[in-house]
């Protein structure tokens, strides 16, 4: 049996579709230095050697060294501080790299609103420093330029403080405003909701396949996404996420699509940039149906409603 379409009003899951952007076309988806070492000018006799060849003065050197000393020595040794990120784009890969959360402050000197976000910065900072890193970006620094041009920093009230998820998408927008360490600690966003506002922010087209240990369909659901995303034309554009509807970690996102922990039939949700709920399928599907959602939701155009929260084209 076919899934049932299920039509829906726009979603507007990504916030980020908002402000900084506009109407974009949805068709455009797709898309050491070696140290020198300064030369020992004493002259250094050759220890002893022993019949096989070895060194005999280290080799006393360890049979008298004590138990563990050598673990003791290595953990006396000084921690090695990395330097602090030179602009907020270095600041955020090393976020990634670490698997964590990062604030980053666009500011302008001079800003009273600015200097009190970065006090704010600082006093969250104690309690969020194992989830997340903090930095502040003058946007009138050339070195900060590549991060202000990407989001068009520049177009928002200022100070602007962004919240980048582990994976780099960014789940939280504070413009014009001072926010505290309680506002900023509940910026924390599922994976599965991390995931589908990097791929919102990437342009992608996604199916989120909801289905668990207690739904029906899931084979004949789940296989109708796989063969949609197997075709050559689709292959960059489109990706698959699953989450299961019973897990807690995922209730951020499935709340935001209505989705109860009781659901009864495997669905596929389809998501299309820069935000929005295309459509829904409940139950086996196929792929011909799944492509009947996308292509709906790709040529909905840019009319009310349908590009942001407010829309960019003219009101009805």
């Amino acid at each position: 049996m076919e899934g049932r379409i299920v039509r829906l009003p726009v979603l507007i899951l990504s916030f980020l579709a908002f402000a900084f952007g506009g109407c974009e076309s949805k068709n455009g988806v797709a898309q050491a230095a070696v140290a020198s070492v300064p030369s020992d000018t004493t002259v250094k006799a050759d220890a002893p050697k022993g019949p096989e060849g070895t060194d005999v003065l280290k080799d006393l050197e360890k049979k008298l060294q004590p138990p563990g000393s050598a673990a003791v020595a290595k953990a006396t040794e000084p921690a090695k501080t990395a330097a602090p990120p030179s602009d907020a784009a270095t600041a955020l890969q090393s976020a990634m790299d670490q698997k964590k959360y990062l604030f980053v402050s666009f500011y302008k000197p001079g800003d009273q609103k600015g200097e009190e976000v970065r006090k704010a910065f600082a006093e969250a900072e104690g309690a969020l420093s194992q989830k997340a890193l903090f930095y502040a970006a003058d946007v009138t620094n050339p070195k900060e330029q590549v991060l202000v041009s990407k989001y068009q920093v520049n177009r928002a009230p200022l100070p602007l403080t962004l919240a980048f998820a582990e994976n780099g998408a960014i789940v939280k927008a504070f413009p014009g405003t001072v926010m505290d360490r309680d506002a900023l600690a509940k910026t924390f966003v599922s994976p599965k909701m991390a995931e589908v506002q990097k791929g919102f922010q990437d342009k992608k087209i996604m199916l989120l396949c909801v289905q668990g240990k207690s739904t029906q369909h899931n084979a004949e659901s789940l296989g109708a996404a796989r063969e949609l995303i197997q075709e050559g034309k689709t292959a960059n554009a489109v990706t698959i996420i699953e989450a299961t509807p019973e897990d807690p970690a995922n209730t951020d996102l499935l709340k935001q699509l209505r989705v109860d922990a009781t659901l009864k039939e495997a669905t596929v949700f389809v998501l299309v940039p820069p935000g929005n709920l295309a459509g829904k399928i409940e139950g086996a599907t196929t792929k011909a149906a799944l492509w009947q959602v996308l292509a709906k939701g790709l040529s909905g155009g840019c009319g009310p409603g349908g590009c942001g929260p407010s829309g960019c084209g003219p009101k009805k």
